[in-house]
């Protein structure tokens, strides 16, 4: 068993039976130290040569979703240094423009683009725009009325003392009417 059986990623298949091809032509003699150094120097590019693939993979899926402009960017950007795309590379721009949402993309290709921070600089000018004016669309659309309820007089009830006094009843009065109730509906009363 060799330390490449052990790497079992599928890019890595053709690089690793390569290697394991090199070894193999290599005399038992020549087994140094240096040999495992050069072994581990291929096996870092090697590894760094798979993350930059899979970053590019994804970033040629990666999408905007509606307007969250800043979270797409922030992931484009890991995913960007990972791939080790800088940002005067023409494919960093191309790939930014493609992950964009249509009406974003549509807006900003109307500007001359030359890097991708000036893409990414119309992108936000466009979708804070964008929101700013979804914002005063919904402010200033006008939401029905309330209905108010009408306040409905009570039939049958009597004229209090209080009804006609300009000044607030009394402490002694207001216990006093509590107590002794006049205000009993007429028809509970018949006539004999």
């Amino acid at each position: 068993m060799t330390t490449l059986s052990l790497i079992k990623l599928p890019n890595a298949t053709q690089w690793s039976n390569e290697l394991k091809k090199w070894l193999k032509g290599i005399p038992n003699e020549y087994d140094v130290p240096i040999l495992w150094d050069l072994f581990l120097q291929k096996l870092k590019i090697k590894a760094k040569d798979i993350q930059q693939t899979n970053a590019l993979n994804e970033l040629h899926k990666l999408r905007m979703k509606e307007l969250e402009i800043k979270p797409y960017i922030k992931k484009f950007e890991e995913l960007a240094e990972q791939a080790r795309l800088t940002a005067t590379n023409p494919d960093a721009t191309y790939l930014f423009l493609k992950g964009l949402n249509t009406s974003v993309r549509l807006n900003i290709m109307k500007k001359p683009i030359y890097s991708y921070r000036m893409a990414r600089a119309y992108a936000l000018d466009d979708v804070l725009i964008t929101q700013m004016a979804l914002y005063l669309i919904r402010s200033q659309t006008p939401t029905p009325p309330k209905e108010q309820e009408i306040p409905k007089p009570e039939i049958n009830k009597r004229p209090q003392a209080e009804d006609y006094m300009d000044e607030p009843l009394t402490k002694q009065t207001k216990i006093a009417q509590l107590t002794t109730n006049t205000n009993f509906p007429v028809e509970t009363f018949e006539s004999r």
